[in-house]
């Protein structure tokens, strides 16, 4: 964002109408008297991922449930910055990113400075979740479907697709604080307390992300290049390298390799909860029109059994039906 005569002022501004215009969102908790912050410590709020578009939902609910404006700044002894907010990962792309984490944000090393040097200061570290749209478990239009809020990190193309579709039914959670305090009463260095905050509210995103929107799937690609350098298969592609060259055409490592990666992908579950949904409005609209209903017994028993173990779902005849 350039600061060239004030345009960055001037594109907040216009973020700020779009967002009040197209944004209506849904407050947990409903009043501040169920968040146990301090109105006489300073307060923090942190967001997983760098977004422009989430600093200014949550700054405005944060007005609306009378909770420290995060626009006005934020003071900690002798330091100062104009914004009480920081984030756990750093900007994304055009329509999808990675997340990478921040290795060490300035704005908490900071503030860990100014505690160490005045035993008397506390920071209250405030976790804030936003969520577009509804999941796609209970979702009944499609092409909400394919642009509600998934694991993946959204681009800026993707976010502001989403903002435009699914900004009618945003949820913005605030937790309860942590004090940085009792973060560095625990006697860590400054660099292990900053990593230990860190994996503290990236496991608290992920449990309450998950609650939300179900669990995360999208860790099939790691697991598969996971079992692609696990001994046993390196040693197998190895062995089909060197066998394929005697008295046959050779194949070379890099084929070698994309065809076991092709039989890990053909075994691997590809789940999508999006797609699921999707099948289960177009399969229920179908199966009503051909049939006079469908009915599936034996399911309470099922979900008891589900619970502590996997379940493989054995077909009595072939029928895609």
């Amino acid at each position: 964002m350039t600061h060239w005569l004030g345009l960055d002022l001037l594109f907040v501004w216009l973020v700020k109408r779009f967002l009040f215009w197209m944004v209506r969102a849904q407050v947990q908790p409903e009043s501040r008297d169920s968040l146990s912050i301090n109105p006489d410590l300073p307060v923090c709020y942190v967001l997983k991922n760098e977004s422009l578009a989430d600093y200014l939902v949550m700054a405005r609910e944060c007005i609306n449930l009378e909770l420290p404006d995060p626009s006005k700044g934020l003071k900690v002894g002798n330091y100062q910055h104009k914004r009480a907010s920081y984030f756990l990962t750093g900007k994304g792309w055009i329509w999808e990113r990675r997340e990478k984490a921040l290795a060490q944000p300035h704005k908490l090393l900071s503030m860990i400075d100014e505690l160490e040097q005045n035993p008397q200061l506390d920071v209250q570290l405030v976790p804030v979740s936003l969520f577009y749209g509804r999941a796609p478990a209970r979702e009944n239009s499609i092409f909400k479907i394919l642009f509600s809020d998934t694991w993946r990190v959204p681009g800026l193309l993707r976010k502001l697709l989403i903002i435009m579709i699914q900004g009618r039914q945003t949820v913005v959670h605030f937790d309860e604080p942590v004090s940085l305090r009792s973060v560095l009463n625990e006697g860590l260095p400054k660099e292990r307390a900053v990593r230990k905050l860190g994996r503290v509210f990236r496991t608290h995103f992920r449990r309450l992300r998950e609650a939300v929107i179900g669990p995360d799937l999208s860790h099939r690609r790691t697991m598969v290049n996971a079992l692609l350098r696990m001994p046993s298969v390196t040693a197998a592609i190895d062995a089909e390298t060197r066998r394929s060259g005697k008295g046959s055409k050779k194949v070379d490592r890099r084929k070698a390799q994309a065809t076991a990666r092709a039989y890990a992908n053909e075994i691997a579950a590809d789940y999508s909860h999006s797609v699921i949904r999707i099948y289960y409005l177009v399969l229920t609209w179908l199966w009503n029109k051909l049939y006079n209903g469908v009915s599936v017994n034996g399911f309470d028993r099922l979900k008891k059994v589900a619970t502590d173990n996997e379940v493989i779902y054995v077909p009595c005849h072939r029928s895609h039906i």
